[in-house]
């Protein structure tokens, strides 16, 4: 992904605007430079959009995002391959995927912020990951997998306890909804049940 961009617009707003859009990151997320303000000019004329240079910034949760979802592509398919010699499919980057929209839609249709709404879009795409050891008590192996990248990306220990709870407490046959996080990673992880 591009990191900066020099871009146009009417007003410094609607150019800061478009270069997000065009680095593929929310405006939140970016920073910016105005290399030339815009002027009105007089009926039409000397009219001059503005010019602006703009970074974008990402926020950990944003890194540990890609981290994570370039880390369970390349996992994918071996994960696949144990679950499929127990007799379960799809539990790889499509599940996982699907899991962190439905839970998306879940916390943000009961209004929640976006902080909590990007923990349970990271605990979502971790979910599964102790698929990887076993599907025997893969939540609480997952946890402590999650554990360990969310320490080493540097996030938060509040962050990292409410992820990681969620993660080892969402299998249905020992999981409490402990928190909102794991309630709404429970509902959307059932959802997509698949064997």
């Amino acid at each position: 992904m591009d990191k900066e961009i020099i871009t146009t617009g009417r007003t410094v707003e609607a150019a800061v605007a478009d270069g997000a859009m065009r680095l593929g990151v929310p405006v939140g997320n970016v920073e910016y430079e105005v290399l030339e303000a815009p002027k009105k000019g007089f009926l039409g004329f000397g009219e001059v959009d503005a010019k602006v240079r703009v970074y974008c910034v990402e926020s950990a949760d944003l890194a540990a995002l890609r981290f994570v979802t370039t880390l369970l592509s390349n996992l994918g398919i071996s994960a696949d391959a144990s679950l499929g010699a127990l007799g379960f499919t799809e539990h790889s980057f499509g599940h996982v995927s699907k899991v962190a929209s439905c839970a998306k839609y879940i916390l943000t249709e009961l209004g929640f912020g976006e902080h909590d709404v990007e923990l349970v879009q990271i605990a979502a795409f971790l979910h599964d990951i102790g698929n990887m050891v076993n599907r025997e008590e893969h939540a609480q192996s997952g946890a402590v997998m999650a554990f360990r990248i969310l320490d080493n990306l540097g996030f938060c220990a509040e962050d990292i306890a409410t992820i990681v709870s969620a993660i080892g407490n969402h299998d249905e046959s020992n999981g409490v909804p402990v928190n909102p996080i794991a309630a709404a990673l429970i509902l959307a992880d059932k959802s997509d049940v698949r064997r």
